[in-house]
């Protein structure tokens, strides 16, 4: 999925680190899933969180079995935007993102042209990508929380992946001054945990009491 902040192209590269030595049946878990573009990659024991309720609501609903739409005018677009309770929140989801420019929530209607010259159809790429996503998003444990809310198994595999400080704002403000503390309570119940830092594009691995931060 286009989604603002995507790590799709990274994923192989991040993934490598975060799952090394995952055991048989360890939950893999991710706190700020996004568009859900590295858990998809990802096989058992999964739960993916958000904030974005609509985000979350469009998740659930293609595992469901739902087919988005193969076009969304602008005028649509803007309809959607400004009375999002008079649609299915699934539906407000993909257009939000999918159907917005660079995927970043309703932040313009997404149009262009291609190197025919003739108009894209950004609705129908988002739905591909989205319906490409489906057969890695089945078995997912979906979840609406704050990221300090949610229960954790015990001995899971946490990758943090949260807004990033100074850049480009998400749906909501995102308190970076306070993450730590919550999620220093989510480390109490994991065996490794991964943070990728808020202002550099570093990761740090917390494994224990052992720290190593990977460039």
């Amino acid at each position: 999925m286009k989604y603002m902040g995507s790590k799709n192209r990274h994923a192989k590269e991040i993934l490598s680190i975060v799952l090394k030595d995952r055991k048989p049946d360890q939950y893999y878990v991710e706190p700020f899933c996004g568009g859900c573009n590295l858990i998809d990659k990802v096989s058992g024991n999964r739960i993916a969180n958000d904030i974005h309720f609509y985000l979350i609501e469009m998740f659930k609903a293609l595992q469901n079995g739902w087919q988005p739409p193969d076009n969304i005018s602008e005028k649509e677009w803007y309809d959607i935007k400004d009375n999002k309770d008079k649609y299915d929140s699934w539906l407000v989801g993909f257009v939000g993102f999918g159907c917005s420019f660079s995927g970043k929530w309703f932040g313009g209607y997404a149009r262009g042209n291609q190197n025919n010259g003739l108009p894209r159809n950004y609705c129908s790429e988002s739905k591909r990508n989205v319906l490409a996503q489906v057969q890695g998003l089945r078995g997912i444990e979906f979840f609406n929380k704050n990221y300090w809310e949610l229960e954790i198994p015990h001995n899971s595999i946490v990758y943090c992946d949260p807004p990033y400080e100074n850049t480009t704002k998400y749906k909501d403000s995102f308190d970076h001054k306070n993450i730590g503390i919550g999620l220093g309570l989510l480390q109490e119940v994991v065996v490794r945990f991964i943070v990728r830092n808020m202002s550099r594009q570093t990761i740090l691995l917390v494994c224990g009491q052992k720290r190593l931060t990977i460039h």
